[in-house]
């Protein structure tokens, strides 16, 4: 037990302070909105599980979706995004189909902070996006 609560000890996680940069999901929920993540009988669900075995998973899933888009308002939601990297392609994503649809492609220029985290530029690009680097402090 004394070797396990060591190997505790050293890693670094959301119950000793903020978690760093590269972890922004795990930065923005508290250890208690996350713990029914961990449930096995909800993320354990083998990949080649039958329609019939995923029922209750599923009903759960558009459940949810339903919920989203009667508060939001919106046509459509997703739930696939799971951390900080997905979500951000997810978006810019989301961000250039929209404006493709409204017939203004033009609309195509992300700005980004230059001390943001290297993931987003390159995010910006696949999202077919013109990434201008923008200065978040103001030289003497």
């Amino acid at each position: 037990m004394r070797y396990i609560h060591r190997l505790h000890r050293k890693d670094y996680g959301l119950t000793h302070g903020c978690v760093p940069l590269g972890s922004c999901t795990v930065n923005l929920n508290p250890a208690a909105a996350t713990l029914s993540l961990s449930w096995p009988e909800f993320t354990n669900l083998h990949s080649l599980a039958s329609k019939e075995q995923t029922r209750g998973h599923s009903a759960l899933c558009l459940d949810l979706e339903q919920k989203i888009r009667d508060i939001t308002a919106l046509d459509a939601v997703s739930l696939q995004p799971n951390s900080g990297a997905q979500v951000n392609i997810a978006g810019l994503c989301v961000v250039r189909s929209y404006h493709n649809s409204k017939k203004e492609s033009h609309r195509n220029v992300c700005l980004i902070p230059e001390s943001a985290h290297g993931t987003n530029f390159c995010f910006g690009s696949l999202a077919g996006m013109v990434i201008v680097k923008i200065k978040w402090w103001i030289e003497d």
